[in-house]
């Protein structure tokens, strides 16, 4: 599909998709493609070429109205290679992140799949996939695991366009819970038989949870400041140090 723009396209649909990233990240994780194409995928090639125009790079005039929608179904599209790049990171990380690696006494194929399978049950009984260690004072340090803080920094800043989040220092309205509901979704082993309706369901009710955290008068302070030193650790390209978390039920807590 491609292989149809022009060369100044390609790159500009590059630019284009970045921040359709970021828009998928932090507005909106499950857009209609009936609302998208007219909607958000619209305005952000229109941005894009606006930006463009101002470089006095050349866009071929008449050249977007002409295949627009083409142009953002091909942009509305790039959700899915979103969502498999993630499920990429993710499973990059988890193995070794949340120790589901083969036990020694496991040698035929049956044991060492009940043997992963146990161990990612018991993750997903409770928040502990979820959790950092402690704080300094013994409180609980909800959704900062170090899967997610690596999952995060591999993902949203390893690429051609990590100035695209720069500006996400503050923002209550962060990818982290994306991350933290596709971790859950990629270390069960039934979410490849999930539907979207399912898979929505459990994204909202991860998010209520991150929203309990972040208007709590503690860990809201606490998570935001997190939230800023991942996205600058991000941006300067810094490595997190390794935390886990030994929680034994699924529940955030805010004491």
């Amino acid at each position: 599909m491609l292989a149809f723009y022009l060369p100044l396209w390609h790159r500009l649909l590059n630019l284009a998709k970045a921040h359709r990233r970021l828009h998928i990240a932090v507005i909106n994780g499950f857009p209609k493609l009936e609302d998208a194409i007219d909607g958000e995928c619209h305005e952000i090639l229109c941005k894009v070429i606006i930006y463009y125009e101002g470089k006095k790079w050349e866009v071929k005039k008449g050249y977007y109205p002409e295949h627009k929608q083409d142009t953002c179904r091909l942009l509305f599209n790039y959700i899915q290679t979103f969502y498999s790049d993630i499920k990429k990171v993710v499973l990059k990380f988890m193995h070794t992140g949340y120790n589901l690696v083969l036990p020694s006494t496991a040698t035929m194929t049956e044991q060492c799949f009940t043997a992963i399978k146990e161990k990612a049950a018991v993750l997903l009984s409770t928040s502990a996939y979820l959790c950092g260690d402690p704080d300094s004072l013994g409180k609980m340090s909800n959704f900062a695991h170090t899967v997610l803080h690596e999952v995060t920094l591999d993902f949203f800043y390893n690429n051609s366009s990590p100035n695209v989040f720069s500006n996400f220092l503050n923002s209550k309205t962060t990818c982290h819970p994306k991350l933290c509901y596709l971790a859950n979704g990629f270390v069960d082993e039934k979410s490849s038989k999930l539907n979207s309706e399912s898979i929505q369901t459990a994204y909202n009710e991860l998010t209520d949870k991150m929203d309990a955290v972040l208007n709590h008068d503690y860990h809201g302070a606490k998570i935001e400041k997190m939230l800023k030193e991942w996205a600058r650790s991000g941006f300067y390209a810094q490595k997190p140090k390794a935390t886990g978390s030994t929680c034994q039920e699924f529940t955030i807590v805010l004491y």
